[in-house]
C-alpha cells in the first residue's frame, strides 16, 4: 500500500470526509447533533485519513446554512434542512453549510483526545474582512499550540479558503486565502502540516500564491458553485436548493459532475504546483480515480459517496492506495 509523503510526513493515499458520515442525520436532528463522526463507520475502514468537519474556533456554530433556533446558537432540530441529497443521480446541492460546533467545544467534551490514528483538521473564519480573519486566525493558532488542547494524535491543519456556500464574496477569498496560510505557516512551523483547500474556480495563480505562501499541499475537493458553465443545466436550483430559498442564493453542487471540472482544473496547476495535489468531488469510480492519478493527482478525497453507494467505499480506498 503506497503512501504519500506530504513536508516529509507519510499519509494515506485516500482522505476521507468524516463529515459525510451520516451527514443528512447530523443537521441539527436531535440526538445527531451531539454525535461526533469520529466514532462512525468511517474510522472502521482500513488505509484512510480522515478529515473533520470544518470548524471555527467558538464553543458553538456560527451561523451556517443550517437553520438555528431562537438563540442564534443551537441547530433546529426540525427544519435542519442545509442541503438537498439525491442518491439516484448521487448529487447533492449545498453540500454541508458548515454550522458545526467549534474547536473549544470538541476540545472540552474531548473529541480530540479520542482520534487515535492520522486525521485533518480543518478549519475555517466567519469573518467577511482581513482584519478580522487575521484575528480570528491568531486566536486558533493559540489553541491548537497551547499545551493544555487534548490531542492525542498531532493533525494535519487544514485551512478551508472559502466555501461556495458561504456568504462571502469570492474576490474576499481569493485575496486573503495566501495572507491566512502564510500566518498559519508562520505561527505553526514544522512538524506542523499546512494544507490548503480552496474553491476549484479560483485562477491558476491562487494556488500558486498559496504553495509559495508556505502550504505542504492543496486540496481540490470544495462544492462547484452555482453558474459555472460545465454544471448540468437541468438542476433545480430554485425549486430544491435549501439556501435558495433561505437566502435567495442558489448556493453550490457536489456530484459526478464535478469530477471533470476538477481534473481540468488539475491539468492548469499541476505545472505550477510543486506540493502534493488531492481531489475530490464526484469521484466515485476506479475509472475516476486511476485518471485523476493519470493527470498527476497525488491522493483522493472521498466524501459523499458514503451516504450514496457506502458499499463502495472501501473497494474505493484500496484502489485509491493501490493505484498510484
Amino acid at each position: 500500500m503506497s503512501k504519500v509523503i506530504i513536508a516529509g510526513q507519510e499519509h494515506a493515499r485516500t482522505w476521507s470526509a468524516s463529515g459525510s458520515q451520516g451527514v443528512s442525520l447530523r443537521q441539527g436532528i436531535y440526538p445527531y447533533e451531539r454525535v461526533e463522526p469520529w466514532k462512525s463507520a468511517a474510522l472502521l475502514l482500513e488505509g484512510d485519513d480522515v478529515v473533520s468537519t470544518t470548524k471555527s474556533l467558538g464553543y458553538y456554530p456560527i451561523r451556517g446554512n443550517t437553520k438555528l433556533q431562537g438563540n442564534g446558537e443551537t441547530p433546529h432540530r426540525l427544519l435542519p434542512l442545509s442541503m438537498v441529497v439525491d442518491p439516484w443521480s448521487m448529487t447533492t446541492l449545498n453540500a454541508w453549510g458548515h454550522s458545526s460546533f467549534g474547536l473549544v467545544f470538541h476540545d472540552r467534551v474531548g473529541t480530540f483526545g479520542s482520534i487515535n490514528r492520522p486525521w485533518v483538521l480543518s478549519i475555517i473564519t466567519d469573518q467577511l474582512e482581513w482584519k478580522g480573519k487575521e484575528q480570528e486566525l491568531h486566536r486558533i493558532c493559540d489553541f491548537l499550540d497551547d499545551p493544555l488542547t487534548r490531542f492525542k494524535v498531532r493533525p494535519v491543519i487544514e485551512f478551508v479558503g472559502g466555501c461556495a456556500n458561504a456568504d462571502i464574496p469570492l474576490e474576499n477569498i481569493l485575496r486573503d486565502n495566501a495572507a491566512a496560510v502564510r500566518l498559519i505557516r508562520n505561527r505553526m512551523p514544522p512538524p506542523w502540516v499546512v494544507v490548503n483547500n480552496i474553491t476549484p474556480i479560483a485562477p491558476p495563480e491562487v494556488f500558486q500564491a498559496a504553495q509559495d505562501a508556505g502550504a505542504d499541499c492543496i486540496r481540490l475537493c470544495n462544492t462547484i458553485p452555482h453558474g459555472h458553465p460545465l454544471l448540468p443545466e437541468d438542476i433545480k436550483w430554485a425549486k430544491r436548493s435549501p439556501l435558495m430559498q433561505r437566502i435567495g442564493k442558489p448556493g453550490a453542487y457536489s456530484g459526478p459532475a464535478c469530477a471533470p471540472i476538477i481534473l481540468d482544473v488539475l491539468d492548469s496547476i499541476r505545472p505550477l504546483i510543486s506540493v502534493p495535489i488531492g481531489v475530490g468531488n464526484g469521484f466515485y469510480t476506479v475509472e475516476l480515480i486511476a485518471e485523476a492519478y493519470r493527470r498527476g493527482a497525488d491522493f483522493i478525497s472521498l466524501g459523499m459517496i458514503k451516504l450514496y453507494r457506502p458499499w463502495r467505499l472501501q473497494s474505493l480506498i484500496e484502489a485509491a492506495n493501490t493505484l498510484k
